[in-house]
Parts: structure tokens; sequence; C-alpha cells
């Protein structure tokens, strides 16, 4: 079973056509359903054809290395000088189970059952990973192996290694280790073993080891102490791969023109999903709880986006059109030409109702006076519709300054002189789309219904790793007022 799975593993990378026609006879005369035997001379022809088919290039070298560390021999005692009689046992661990379930197409995990690969796609994927960038990035990763560190006990349980250990906690800091000392078989993980001192008693304490046959076969995903799972090992791996060929981020630069992420991949950005359902549904809200159907002084920032939303906003809505030079700043049909902090000059006595701010107030450089001149806008009872990034790459507009938490939108906002309902604020995206703005893919890579599953309303039910936070402003009608939940 084992053979079998390795021999059907090849295949799925190399093509399935490798599996009837390269495969050694030597290796089919000898498959059983139990142990299975190979004559030495066989694999010493492995060995061999590790060059000649390009196995070091594909990756599985190790593989044949695997093999010929791993074997068991025996000799047949009638034909002592015969190197055929001299037999590699690779002893079946499988259950029963495994042998009734375990197939040619079940072993093509990845390119059949979750990316659902064709014979023309797979072709092309071996093509990207022997040549180009991305071979020269898979030979990059296997040259330089990752630490390699994985959880094998905790304090008191003997640690299964050969090769490095080391003892260690966890605390409120992180993780604190010991200097590594070398094993052989096992080791008892405790903290005089490692001559370690516990800053607390109680604290979780636990060793790790770095097996020596992991350097020796690189790439070799394992599970590792901080992982549970070789799907994750495996994304990490395509991870370091496609960092090393450039082709993550997808603008292919990881150090600057982070702005170009927004579009790199194309397919639409993440934020707009969650802007668009936020005022879809906590600003109509709010507009149909103050306003009713009452035609209304409406402004936001130019380019209009979202003003269309409000058809109450039809006949009287204004565009802000950023213009630094006083001389210049005016108020020119239905376009407002003026810095922020000099709106309330400009505007004189036009007053708004309705303001709709979005991806603005990380570009002003003194927020807190900027919110104060726009609360001098904005009528007794009006409404701003407020909306800033907690994560984005440096984007000038023509400067960007600034990130916002959850309680930072609430602090500007009322110390510029709005309420802030808690109940109203919300947020989108969470850490998965947090790396995946970072790497420049779109919410066109996601389904709508996996992108709403991150938008939160609630100030409480806000995530530590959101890429937007919205909130409501009120001004009140009158100081008293009470400011809702």
């Amino acid at each position: 079973m084992m053979l079998r799975l390795l021999i059907v593993s090849l295949a799925c990378s190399l093509g399935h056509g490798f599996l009837h026609r390269n495969r050694p006879a030597s290796l089919i005369d000898k498959e059983s359903s139990g142990d299975v035997k190979l004559p030495l001379t066989t694999i010493a022809k492995l060995d061999a054809l590790k060059d000649k088919l390009n196995f070091k290039e594909g990756g599985y070298a190790s593989v044949v290395d695997w093999l010929l560390e791993n074997v068991e021999t025996s000799r047949n005692s009638e034909s002592p000088a015969d190197a055929d009689s001299q037999h590699v046992a690779l002893h079946n661990n499988a259950t029963a189970a495994d042998n009734a379930t375990v197939s040619q197409e079940q072993a093509c995990l990845f390119d059949d059952q979750m990316f659902g690969m064709n014979p023309e796609s797979k072709a092309a994927l071996q093509k990207e990973l022997m040549t180009g960038p991305l071979g020269q990035a898979v030979q990059y990763i296997k040259t330089h192996p990752n630490d390699g560190w994985m959880h094998c006990a905790m304090n008191g349980e003997q640690c299964p290694c050969t090769g490095s250990v080391r003892f260690g906690e966890f605390n409120w800091l992180g993780p604190s280790w010991s200097d590594p000392i070398a094993a052989t078989g096992s080791v008892l993980c405790a903290p005089a073993q490692f001559k370690y001192k516990l800053s607390q008693e109680t604290a979780s304490s636990s060793c790790q080891c770095a097996w020596d046959t992991e350097k020796h076969h690189q790439p070799s995903i394992q599970l590792r102490f901080n992982s549970w799972s070789y799907a994750q090992e495996a994304w990490i791996f395509l991870l370091r791969t496609l960092a090393q060929a450039k082709w993550l981020p997808w603008s292919g630069d990881r150090f600057f023109k982070g702005s170009t992420l927004f579009g790199a991949r194309g397919g639409g950005v993440f934020d707009r999903v969650w802007i668009n359902k936020w005022l879809d549904t906590v600003g109509q809200e709010y507009v149909s709880k103050y306003f009713g159907a009452r035609q209304l002084n409406c402004m936001e920032w130019d380019p209009i986006f979202y003003m269309k939303k409000y058809p109450s906003c039809a006949q009287t809505g204004y565009n802000l059109w950023y213009v630094p030079e006083p001389a210049q700043m005016r108020v020119e049909g239905k376009t407002i030409y003026a810095d922020i902090l000099k709106l309330p000059q400009v505007a004189g006595n036009l007053k708004m109702d309705l303001v709709i701010a979005t991806q603005v107030w990380e570009h002003l450089n003194q927020p807190v006076d900027s919110v104060k001149a726009l609360y001098e806008t904005i009528n007794p009872g009006g409404v701003l519709l407020f909306a800033v990034p907690f994560k984005a790459p440096f984007h000038g507009a023509p400067e960007d300054y600034w990130r916002y938490t959850k309680s930072g939108v609430v602090q500007v906002l009322e110390q510029g002189g709005f309420c802030v309902p808690r109940s109203a604020m919300a947020s989108g995206g969470d850490f998965v789309y947090s790396i995946g703005l970072n790497a420049g893919i779109s919410s066109g890579d996601f389904s709508q219904e996996e992108l709403l599953q991150s938008y939160f309303r609630g100030f409480e039910n806000i995530p530590d790793g959101p890429l937007e936070i919205f909130a409501v402003g009120l001004k009140k009608r009158v100081p008293t007022d009470v400011c809702p939940p």
C-alpha cells in the first residue's frame, strides 16, 4: 500500500501516463496486498533514475532517499550471490479501511480532489514548477530549510526525536525556549533536563524537536508545534515559494507601491463590499429614521460613489473637491471647492443634513480639527455616515496618515462634537481578508456569502482584525438630547 501511494503520488505530478509507461516492471511484479518487497537492484535503478528523469528538479529525490533510508533488507539464503534475491520490505501499515478507500484518484489530493484540475492544467502546472521563476523559487525553498521545530511532548512526557530538542514555556510575552540539546531516540521533556527555570510553575510548557531527517529532505511537509493540518503546512510552503518567485503579492512588489495591490488582481476591492452593505442597512435606517422622505442637503467627497443610494439627496447633493489654495476655494453649482478645515467659511450659510465620508479621514493630517469643521457645516439633527480603514497599504491622496481602531473612531468623532451610537457601528473584513489584501487578491476571488460572513454590526461585535470600521455621527438637535445606545 505504501509503495502504491508513493508511485501514484509521482503520477499525480508527472501526469497519469507516468504510472503506466515509466513504472519499472519489477515494481509491478513484486507488489502484494501485504508487505511489498523490492529487489535491491530495483532500488539502485531508481536511485540512478533520479538524475535522468529530473527527479531532483521535480522534488522527488526525497522519495527515493526515503526508500533507501527506511527500508529493511533480507537475503534469500538459497541464492546469496543473486542480487535480485536481496529484497527491501516496505511494511504495509495501512488499515483495511485505508486499503478499501485509497485509489489513484484519491491519492492526487490537491490537483484532483481540491482543485479539480484536468490533464491540460496539470501539464501547465508541472511546467511552471520545473522552469522559470517558480521553478527557481522551488529550488530556493528546497535549499533553504525552515526552522523545522515541531511539538513533540508536554512537560513531563517523553519527546521522541532524533535531532535537536528544546524546552520552553508560553506566557504573555510569547514563547521562551532553552538552548537545544542533541537527542537520539527520546528525551524527557522536563525543565531540569534542559537547565531551564520556569518563570511560573503553572506556565504552559512543552518541548519541540527539529528532526535531522527534515533537513535532508527539503521540501518536507510535516506537522509542527503550532499547526495541526498538512493543508496548513502546504499553504505555508506555497506562500514561501510564490513569494520567492515574486508572484505574491500580486504586484510582484513586496516593499513599495502598496497602493497597487488594490487593483493588481482585478475583480473588485474588498472594502466596497462592506461599505455598500453598511450604507444599505445602517445608513438607510438612520436616514429614514431622522429625515423620512424629505429632501436633504447632502455632501460626499469627490468622486461621488454612494450619495445616489439616497433619493432624498437627488435635488441638492453636493460634492466636496479638495483645493489647498484659499484663493480658489468657492461654491460653484453643486461643487464645493475647499480644504475641510476651511469648509465652514467657504460654505457659509449652506448647511448639510447628510454627509457621507468614506475613506477620507486617513488622508487628513488634522483628524479631530477636521471633524470639528465638518460638525460646524452640518445642521442640528444632521447625520454623518463615516467609514475608515483599520488595515490598508499606504495610499497617498495626496497623503496618507492614519489607520483607525474602533475606539479611535469613537474618540475622533466625539472629540469633534458628534454623538456616536455604538449599536450603529460595524466592521468589514477579518484576518483572512487582511492576508488577501496584502497578497493583492480581490473580492472577486471570494463568494459574496464568504465576504458578508465577515461583516459585523455593533461595537462589541467588531473583531480584532477588520479591514474597515463604520460609524454614524449624530449632531444633536439640542445639547440635552440623549445619544442613542
